[in-house]
């Protein structure tokens, strides 16, 4: 997602350092045939709502714990493959859709404590990148 040409066994090595240094976790789902999967742990979450691209953005409070994230696996995955079609067909575009255009789960308020929180929100724009008229 955030660098395609980039081979496999580099993201794995560096989601290796990642969790060595205590910012990334990892699970592995039995019945997807040994899935791993990883998710930022709660000092990975605190670290990165400090970058600049992340300020302001509230992140779920079960985005860091493993049984959440093991039981809702299924559902994030198919979110997270629902990102990447619309990153790769804005690539093939040449439409304005980077990452951090995709939020997960944001928190809108309608009023009276209550709130929507929809599976993503996307930031779409039709037209190249630095262009005018998108």
């Amino acid at each position: 997602m955030v660098a395609p040409e980039v081979r496999v066994e580099q993201t794995r090595r560096r989601l290796a350092l990642l969790r060595e240094e205590g910012l990334v976790g990892r699970i592995t789902l039995p019945q997807a045939g040994r899935t791993r999967v990883w998710f930022p742990t709660a000092y990975g979450v605190q670290l990165a709502c400090e970058w600049p691209e992340l300020r302001g953005r509230r992140p779920s409070r079960t985005v860091s714990d493993p049984t959440a994230v093991r039981l809702k696996a299924d559902h994030t995955l198919t979110v997270t493959e629902t990102a990447l079609v619309f990153l790769e067909d804005a690539r093939r575009r040449g439409d304005v859709c980077e990452p951090l255009d995709w939020i997960t789960e944001v928190h809108h308020s309608i009023g009276s404590g209550e709130a929507v929180i929809p599976d993503a929100l996307l930031y779409y724009r039709r037209g190249p990148v630095g262009g005018e008229g998108g």
